[in-house]
């Protein structure tokens, strides 16, 4: 199984411990980094060049959907679960825009283990 080298965006510190917490021990994921802020987000995947960025949606300094703006305009190659407590009806396009995989509620982020466990064995046979 492919190891996802993953970052983490949100602006909650406590959110993103947690998440780390939950999915660190799996072992398709490897946390190379994380933001506070859209700015922050767009400026980990230019330097670290993730396989997954994990991006919460109202976020200061560029909000999700300006980082998603800004990975298409560059064709980033870096893949997207937004991750939001705000109702998935808000940002259908969200789904629509470059690379995002999956739109997950922050209420229940076991999906989480399970959609990135299946992009993983996924990636692991594209690149076999």
């Amino acid at each position: 199984m492919k190891v996802l080298r993953t970052v983490i965006a949100d602006d909650h510190a406590m959110l993103r411990q947690s998440i780390m917490a939950l999915l660190s021990p799996l072992p398709c994921v490897a946390f190379v980094g994380e933001a506070k802020n859209g700015e922050e987000a767009i400026e980990r995947i230019h330097e670290l060049d993730p396989d997954l960025l994990l991006l919460d949606i109202k976020m200061p300094k560029h909000d999700g959907l300006q980082v998603l703006h800004d990975l298409q305009e560059r064709q980033v190659r870096t893949k997207v679960i937004v991750f939001s407590a705000y109702v998935k009806s808000l940002y259908d396009s969200v789904e629509e825009s470059h690379n995002v995989i999956a739109y997950i509620n922050k209420i229940d982020p076991q999906d989480l283990v399970s959609t990135i466990t299946k992009l993983a064995e996924d990636m692991d046979v594209a690149s076999n």
